[in-house]
């Protein structure tokens, strides 16, 4: 890895001499960077008017910039030198932005956005709302927009509590939280999807074991009246209600067993009844949207045990 960041040292340009008719010094922290007016002025509109109106720098040999950092203004020569094009990275993207606010330098801006926007994309949790502060403070709509549709991935709880959530602007809050709605939304109507399978399985279940007891019942009774080689009766379907009053009413089970039963059923009477109400009430949002049979299922289920 050090040999890749020396090689790219290597390529980087050194304003450190005179090079290609460079024209003007900027003096940094004791450092001079030797650059082009015409390069700067290009980028910036600050240093485009430097240049041209009745500023001491329109024909000063040396710049001072004061307050600045030596490193930083380098970073910055480096991104908008065409001889460079240095990209932008999570070491530098921060104080470039600010430069380039105050600069005014479109294209670096720009190329922040660029870095962020596609940065967000790995973040999770509360980092996605730090990115989302910054680019709110240098009004970069293209990544507010994007950590506003990130946020959807947090909870309303991780969001308010962060610690600069009263920082974010109304607007955009307000984004969030209509984007916290839109996935309750779409999670209820998932829960009342699997709900609605899940009552049907239920229903299912409840019919097998029904079935299952009444058959045992009735071919009990069947085979002591007829020869066992002759095909068994046949069993009529009954309701859901019925089957379930068949559970409940198998209480005991003779000594000698049903043909085909292993044991009593009934105490599945109430996992069942438990489980049909929490899918009802997962299920129903009105009268309509859930069917008559399972209606009165509940209704029957209401007035037994549990």
């Amino acid at each position: 890895m050090e040999k890749v960041n020396q090689s790219e040292q290597e390529l980087e340009q050194d304003f450190s001499k005179p090079w290609e008719q460079s024209d003007v010094i900027l003096e940094v922290e004791g450092q001079q960077f030797h650059v082009h007016r015409v390069v700067l002025a290009l980028s910036s509109p600050v240093f485009s008017r430097m240049f041209s109106a009745d500023f001491k720098e329109k024909h000063a040999e040396k710049i001072p910039l004061p307050e600045k950092k030596a490193r930083e203004i380098r970073e910055m020569l480096l991104a908008i030198y065409p001889t460079s094009w240095k990209s932008v990275n999570e070491n530098n993207c921060y104080f470039l932005l600010d430069l380039a606010e105050e600069y005014q330098v479109s294209k670096l801006t720009q190329k922040c956005e660029n870095f962020l926007s596609q940065a967000v994309d790995k973040e999770q949790g509360a980092a996605i709302l730090e990115t989302l502060i910054v680019a709110q403070k240098y009004t970069l709509e293209k990544v507010i927009d994007v950590c506003v549709k990130k946020t959807r991935n947090l909870s309303l709880q991780e969001i308010k509590s962060h610690s600069k959530y009263d920082e974010i602007e109304p607007l955009t809050q307000r984004k969030m939280i209509e984007l916290q709605m839109s996935k309750v939304e779409d999670e209820f109507a998932q829960m009342k999807r699997l709900a609605g399978s899940a009552l049907r399985s239920c229903a299912s279940v409840i019919m097998m074991l029904g079935c299952h007891i009444r058959y045992a019942e009735i071919l009990k009774e069947w085979h002591s009246r007829h020869n066992h080689n002759k095909r068994g009766p046949y069993l009529k379907r009954i309701s859901l209600k019925e089957n379930m009053e068949v559970i409940l009413h198998e209480k005991e089970v003779p000594k000698e067993g049903h043909v085909g039963v292993c044991r009593s059923l009934y105490d599945v009477f109430d996992p069942l009844k438990c489980l049909h109400k929490s899918l009802m009430e997962m299920a129903k949002i009105s009268q309509n949207s859930t069917n008559e049979e399972d209606r009165e299922l509940n209704s029957f289920l209401l007035q037994h045990r549990y």
